[in-house]
């Protein structure tokens, strides 16, 4: 099983296996605030899943290893729902390295096979615990494989993070790849909607809360980083999907490097110091229906793609709503402190601006600073911007197609943040059906896209009823 350094280290140091084998893919953990980090926490295949609990459903201090796949204990008792659940151990006089073990089959009420040799010998009076959530996701981050699941139940108390350390009690979350991380409360199901989701609460100074090299999935969390000095929501590759970051302080989100990320359905404000969503490595990043807004830095910075993203308010003379965005469609730049897009790598790069609206900034609505780069304006549309709508269209670096200027805001009420298009004519109206393309370039197919973040409704009926 993969391992980091640092973890490998800390392992040793408080005597868990470095050479720990892979549970089973098939693996699915719980992790609850009420749990313990000494239980089980997880499950396999069917039968009776005693990781559903705070508490282990068998905990014995009697326990016994030969140094095969055999545990025993006289006091356990144990029956055949222990089958399929895992059980962690540790302790005993024979100095025996604390992990966790698949329950195999039940041989008799006091002997039971476990899913690899325990490599224990003479340990004797050991401490088993078999079921029972864990308390931090990050306990059991450093067991899981690909394959595996690890759910995390809200409660309406935080989980707290007290550990910069990867994949222990209360560390940062580290798991390999090809792991999903799920928060949910009532649906334990790996496409949740469930509208609470659980908070994890950062009390540590220079953390990730979510991190790594590994390619894994992250959904449906809050993450409070509590103004915590050099303070990271996500930094590692892979998805993440519906979660909600407050008061970080070195960036919400970046990718840790080498392959493409994708942040989908996500929201950070109070942020400071480094820009909100961002790359902070040498990798594709793209972002989907995410809002910045509130935060004291650039919203979103040297991405690969923004789309049907928001930049809300974003204070500070050199805070950008997008800034060396390659592709930036159908979204909105509305209240940032200096300029509401603004491409200014020199690098030869191609940027895309496509349906973008640009509003009320205090610098430039479209600022394309750049003069080795290109950039291709269309359909963007600007109202209020102090310094002026769109820079730097002469010599052919910035290209602008059918601009929309507006007569006043385009928004029904963006101080509240609602960045709905109104229906005032030369403001909201004009960006109706007005988006591109009107028409595909072949001309056989038609659309009727909007202007910005989202779309209008027309009033009538649905769905193909009569008036």
């Amino acid at each position: 099983m993969r391992r980091y350094l640092t973890f490998l280290l800390l392992a040793i140091a408080v005597s868990r296996s470095p050479l720990r084998a892979a549970l089973s893919a098939a693996t699915v953990f719980e992790v609850r605030t009420g749990g313990a980090d000494t239980n089980g926490c997880g499950f396999v295949a069917t039968g009776t899943d005693w990781s559903l609990q705070n508490g282990a459903q068998y905990a014995v201090t009697d326990a016994v290893t030969a140094g095969t796949t055999t545990i025993t204990s006289v006091a356990a008792n144990f029956g055949t729902d222990v089958v399929g659940n895992i059980l962690y151990i540790t302790g005993g006089t024979g100095a025996i390295v604390a992990d966790r073990y698949q329950i195999i089959t039940r041989a008799s009420s006091t002997s039971i096979t476990v899913d690899r040799s325990t490599g224990l010998t003479a340990g004797t009076g050991a401490t088993l615990n078999i079921g029972g959530a864990c308390a931090s996701a990050a306990e059991v981050a450093g067991d899981a494989i690909a394959g595996n699941i690890i759910f995390v139940k809200y409660n309406a108390s935080a989980y707290s993070q007290t550990s910069a350390v990867a994949n222990v009690a209360a560390g940062s979350i580290t798991p390999t790849s090809d792991v999903l991380v799920i928060g949910y409360d009532t649906t334990r199901t790996t496409n949740n909607t469930d509208a609470n989701r659980p908070t994890i609460r950062l009390n540590v100074s220079t953390a990730n809360v979510f991190g790594g090299t590994g390619t894994y999935t992250v959904q449906n969390f809050n993450i409070d980083c509590n103004s915590q000095t050099t303070s990271r929501a996500w930094f590692a590759r892979g998805l993440v999907n519906r979660v909600t970051v407050t008061n970080c302080t070195n960036g919400a989100f970046a990718t840790n490097g080498g392959s493409i990320s994708q942040v989908f359905d996500a929201t950070a404000t109070g942020c400071s110091s480094v820009s909100v969503f961002g790359v902070g490595g040498s990798a594709a990043f793209d972002c989907w229906y995410c809002e910045a807004y509130d935060n004291t830095v650039t919203a979103f910075s040297s991405l690969f793609g923004c789309y049907g993203c928001i930049a809300d308010s974003n204070s500070g003379a050199s805070s950008d709503g997008f800034s060396s965005v390659v592709s930036l469609q159908d979204s909105v730049a509305y209240n940032n402190g200096r300029d509401g897009v603004r491409n200014g790598s020199s690098n030869g790069q191609a940027y895309i601006v496509n349906n973008v609206i640009s509003e009320s900034n205090t610098g430039w609505g479209f600022n394309m600073t750049h003069t080795t780069a290109y950039s291709l304006l269309k359909n963007v549309a600007y109202f209020g911007n102090g310094s002026g709508a769109v820079t730097n269209t002469t010599a052919g670096h910035a290209v602008l197609f059918n601009s929309i200027s507006g007569g006043s805001s385009f928004f029904t009420n963006a101080a509240s943040g609602d960045f709905s298009l109104n229906n005032t004519a030369s403001a909201g109206a004009s960006a109706r059906n007005t988006g591109y393309p009107a028409t595909f370039l072949r001309g056989t197919t038609s659309t009727y896209l909007d202007v910005g973040a989202a779309r209008h409704q027309d009033a009538g009926p649905k769905g193909g009823a009569n008036p």
